[in-house]
């Protein structure tokens, strides 16, 4: 309590607190029904209104590029179900979990329990949903949506950046991924993977290579896509591994995806692909083609 009194011995005083934040955050929470509380105040997770043992503003935040700016490089980000209009960018090596984490979102061979309430992203149609900056990034059991093009940008629900020949290491998986323009813009320089997630009604038909499911618009060494449910879109194919030149795709495995109700579009589109292994996956796509192959050696 800070007391005052000026010179005509008028006086007041307030109450106040000081939070002192520790500075290492190797684990941080993102709640949207933390939304409106002050700093400091302490709440649990995910939120039910109790107190708990974390702290708004330290490791306790009601938005996800809030937790992301907070966590220490290589920490993890534990996001509760619920809404998230936003445009993440992680440009730190982490993991991000949201509510259905390690939790299978296909429809047609699910391997575990039925999923819980989602962690929403919501890219709002402006740019990106979530845009993966740098290496060393996992993104596992969310919904991802609304992510769309600025300028004409290979955007998307995720994107993979391109610089420096794309990203190593980065893993999306167990995602239901639906209604954006392409699901997933990859870029890989070495070691990326996209598996066991539900490409669902990625229909927006706005930008390039619009409608698209997964779409390697630039060049990926050593990209996994596998273990993928392709549903519900009508609007391009599904994977689509664009050229740039000889040797664009190198190394990418495209295994044991299930490709069904889907119309117009090639399931599988390769262009400038070089040691390709393309096996076991299942396309009963009435009205599209299964493979179609331009340009690659040694599929």
């Amino acid at each position: 309590t800070a007391s005052a009194t000026d010179t005509c011995g008028n006086s007041a005083s307030c109450t106040f607190y000081i939070t002192v934040c520790p500075t290492a955050h190797p684990m941080v929470y993102v709640d949207d029904d933390y939304t409106g509380k002050p700093n400091g105040t302490p709440v649990n997770f995910p939120y039910n209104g109790a107190a708990g043992p974390y702290t708004i503003g330290c490791d306790a935040f009601a938005t996800i590029q809030g937790g992301v700016a907070a966590v220490d490089a290589g920490g993890t980000v534990n996001v509760a179900a619920g809404n998230y209009p936003e445009n993440v960018q992680v440009n730190k090596a982490l993991t991000l979990k949201g509510a259905n984490a390690g939790v299978d979102p296909r429809t047609t061979c699910q391997s575990g329990p039925a999923r819980d309430p989602e962690s929403v992203m919501d890219g709002g149609g402006l740019d990106a949903t979530i845009a993966l900056m740098v290496d060393h990034i996992t993104v596992d059991g969310f919904t991802i949506r609304g992510g769309g093009f600025i300028n004409n940008n290979y955007n998307g629900g995720v994107y993979f950046y391109n610089g420096a020949g794309g990203v190593q290491d980065d893993h999306v998986l167990n995602n239901i991924i639906t209604d954006n323009t392409i699901g997933v813009s990859a870029t890989c320089r070495g070691a990326c993977s996209i598996r066991m997630n539900l490409f669902l009604a990625n229909n927006n038909p706005l930008g390039p290579s619009a409608g698209t499911g997964i779409d390697g618009w630039a060049s990926d060494t050593d990209l996994t896509i596998s273990d993928n449910e392709f549903t519900g879109n009508t609007v391009n194919g599904q994977i689509n591994l664009e050229g740039n030149g000889p040797n664009s795709h190198l190394r990418v495995v495209v295994s044991q995806n299930n490709f069904h109700d889907n119309a117009n579009g090639t399931a599988i589109y390769a262009f400038d692909t070089t040691s390709a292994t393309i096996s076991k996956n299942q396309i009963t796509a009435p009205g599209a083609t299964c493979l179609r192959d331009r340009k690659s050696t040694r599929l």
